[in-house]
């Protein structure tokens, strides 16, 4: 339960109006990904030797590729825990009745 809160407030503390250097979600995500080529770029030494014997099984290879697309997919669903918290208007639904259709 105290994990959920602190995700929680770790969330709501990516909005904007809560920050106090006005990042939102997206700044944040930029952010990471930015440091994340810095890693890589830093550590392509290590990982260059790995990655050529990885190559040269092609079996390994697919198997780490269908893998890697299996978790980005995973990685895109919504969590159900945190659905609740979204405000007002839950999963894109206003409270403006629906246009008549002609």
């Amino acid at each position: 339960m105290k994990l959920t809160m602190d995700l929680l407030h770790l969330f709501r503390s990516l909005l904007p109006i809560h920050n106090p250097i006005g990042f939102g979600v997206s700044d944040f995500v930029e952010f990471g990904f930015a440091l994340l080529l810095v890693v890589l770029l830093l550590t392509r030494a290590r990982l260059e030797p790995a990655a050529r014997r990885l190559a040269e099984r092609t079996g390994w290879s697919m198997l780490a590729l269908g893998a890697l697309v299996v978790l980005l997919r995973l990685a895109l669903l919504p969590l159900p825990a945190f659905r609740r918290y979204l405000g007002p208007f839950p999963a894109g639904q206003s409270n403006a009745p629906a246009a008549p259709v002609l």
